[in-house]
């Protein structure tokens, strides 16, 4: 009789703390939708000279034709540069890919790394407005082709958000079409649209920043036409991603983001070939050397910060 009376009593505890946990999941969700009336502001702002490293830290797994999946674990690091400044706060921004590791597994057997690729040292170019806006792509060289290691749709640290102000958890879209030179030249053509919230500030690597996130769907293609070779690729997107703006230097401070890419693969006078990749990537600012133009002050804090 005991023992049914202490199963009766942890059985009724166990009912009272899941019915708790669900009215605290509950009061979270509520929460989640409330507006806080606190103002955050989200933009770019880079002056000529700045220069700024990060360590981009990627999972991918990919599958071509329902064949066994190839899984990459890569570390990389990332340079940006602004080339130059327009009077309206347009920005020239270079993208250099300047290491690489990559360990790669197919099919569960042997792990083999590679730290070559075409793609490294190569330079192209993106002017941009302060709200991410892409106005022109340049690459350095567009009658040779190579990839990102990451491909020619992973997530570009560089995208549109729209909007400067926005209380927290208030929601608003963007919506753009864009080619992602920083991954590959050609680069691939994506049209995208986005649903993003502000999200509470946070202080993180030394910087005080301002946050949103966002869920994204869309298309893209890109063809390859060379001597070699002849290839479109269609790719279906979802994705989500968490992006972190320092509020003193309105620059990246860190950005994670996942997608799940379907694709279509087209030959000359061969079926449409089938394919699937799934990305996990994190941008962190590891490294930042400030222009000229920024104020003395400003460059005494970031010495300070390293």
């Amino acid at each position: 009789m005991k023992k049914i009376f202490i199963s009766i009593f942890i059985t009724l505890l166990f009912i009272n703390f899941s019915f708790a946990r669900a009215d605290e999941d509950s009061l979270s969700y509520e929460k989640e939708k409330m507006i806080v009336y606190d103002l955050q502001s989200y933009r770019y702002n880079f002056f000529k000279g700045d220069t700024l490293v990060y360590r981009v830290e990627a999972f991918d797994s990919l599958m071509i034709n329902y064949d066994k999946p190839l899984e990459k674990t890569r570390l990389e690091h990332l340079q940006v540069t602004c080339d130059s400044v327009t009077k309206d706060r347009k920005f020239l921004l270079s993208f250099k890919l300047i290491s690489l590791i990559s360990d790669e597994v197919y099919d569960g057997k042997e792990k083999s790394r590679r730290t070559s690729s075409a793609w490294k040292g190569r330079v192209v170019k993106i002017l941009i407005d302060s709200l991410g806006n892409r106005l022109k792509v340049v690459p350095d060289d567009s009658l040779s082709y190579s990839v990102a290691p990451g491909g020619s749709f992973t997530p570009a640290l560089i995208f549109p958000f729209k909007e400067t102000y926005r209380y927290i958890n208030e929601s608003w879209m963007a919506k753009s079409k864009d080619t992602l030179i920083e991954n590959g030249v050609p680069g691939a053509w994506v049209d995208h649209t986005f649903l993003l919230r502000a999200r509470n500030p946070l202080d993180t690597l030394g910087y005080a920043c301002s946050r949103f996130s966002y869920i994204m769907t869309g298309i893209g293609a890109i063809n390859i036409i060379t001597p070699q070779q002849k290839m479109r690729t269609e790719s279906t997107l979802t994705g989500s991603g968490v992006m972190t703006i320092s509020k003193e230097h309105w620059i990246p401070v860190h950005y994670f983001a996942n997608l799940e890419q379907k694709l279509l693969i087209f030959y000359p006078e061969k079926e449409e070939i089938p394919g699937q990749h799934y990305i996990s990537v994190d941008f962190t600012l590891e490294k930042f050397i400030p222009g000229k133009g920024r104020t003395g002050d400003t460059k005494k804090q970031v010495k300070k910060k390293k």
